[in-house]
């Protein structure tokens, strides 16, 4: 799923003339996004794309304990919009996707497997929506 991601943005940054770089993180926890968030500030980013929004938390934690103003010096983006996304000061902006769907669908594949019937292989694909929320500032025009 991580690869796939990092596909995606690299495409869309490529099509927008953006520069992506890719951090990786020990864990994806809110411990996880605190530790990665000295990589991220020598990066120079100003916009982050986590794995999933325990790790943005705690990236965001990190970085205002640092003196980092989200989302004025860094925007941060979430995936997965959990319960408590929108408590965070400022509210997490997020990708939610539809993870009952996604558990449902593996299921029935796997269950389809096992009894020899149904695809044995392929691609699943589900719709996305970004949840804007204050974590993210206004997308300035590439230089």
């Amino acid at each position: 799923m991580s690869e796939r991601r990092w596909e995606g943005v690299q495409a869309a940054c490529e099509w927008s003339r953006l520069e992506a770089v890719r951090l990786e993180s020990s864990k994806p926890t809110v411990d996880g996004g605190r530790k990665t968030a000295r990589d991220v500030r020598a990066s120079g980013a100003t916009a982050v794309l986590t794995y999933n929004d325990l790790l943005a938390i705690g990236l965001m934690q990190e970085l205002q304990a640092a003196g980092v103003v989200v989302p004025d010096d860094i925007s941060i983006v979430g995936f997965d919009d959990i319960f408590g996304a929108d408590f965070t000061t400022p509210p997490l902006t997020t990708v939610r996707s539809p993870l009952g769907e996604c558990g449902e669908a593996a299921a029935k594949r796997l269950l389809d497997f096992l009894h020899g019937s149904g695809e044995q292989a392929g691609t699943l694909s589900v719709e996305t929506e970004l949840v804007l929320r204050g974590s993210s500032g206004r997308i300035l025009p590439a230089k």
